[in-house]
């Protein structure tokens, strides 16, 4: 407190306001507590655009985005969302308070793995890193995320559908 007071006086030893004593105290807190509040994304904004080999749109396909965090690799949050008749899947971004440790390995870094499912077609796998680079089916991609993702789906006899996870693994 004392530390606190001799910053916030100024050299005439006059009694500091109480906009700097709170300002002081402020900071002293937030440096002893370690930790300190930011306004984090935890859902990114992505739109897909989806086509079949001939250029027509894919309706009623799903798009499961799933929210995670490391370390430790937790699960956050699932999502679905389904495409329209033009084979668009909007997904808008998401924001909220959090708290953040300045411990190395004690605040969350987000990523979001998605996945795309329409009956009769090999589902499309990606992720989207929290540096907001996008990586589909393993391959990294120099895409540019201010423009939509323009995906094709590729028929098959054996559709595979995107994992869920049940609602007890989410924390």
């Amino acid at each position: 407190m004392g530390i606190g007071l001799l910053i916030v006086c100024d050299l005439r030893n006059r009694l500091p306001s109480m906009a700097q004593l709170f300002l002081a105290l402020s900071i002293v807190t937030v440096t002893l507590s370690g930790c300190a509040p930011m306004y984090r994304r935890i859902r990114p904004d992505i739109e897909f655009h989806l086509r079949d080999n001939k250029g027509a749109s894919v309706k009623n396909a799903t798009a499961i985005i799933t929210t995670r965090a490391n370390p430790h690799d937790r699960l956050k949050n699932q999502e679905s969302f389904v495409s329209t008749e033009n084979g668009v899947i909007s997904i808008d971004s998401r924001r909220r308070w959090e708290l953040v440790n300045f411990m190395p390995h004690g605040s969350d870094l987000y990523f979001w793995p998605w996945c795309i499912q329409a009956p009769g077609y090999r589902r499309i796998e990606g992720r989207v890193w929290g540096s907001g680079d996008v990586t589909i089916d393993g391959r990294d991609g120099d895409l540019d995320r201010s423009e939509p993702l323009n995906l094709v789906l590729e028929s098959s006899n054996s559709p595979s559908d995107c994992f869920l996870y049940p609602k007890e693994a989410i924390r």
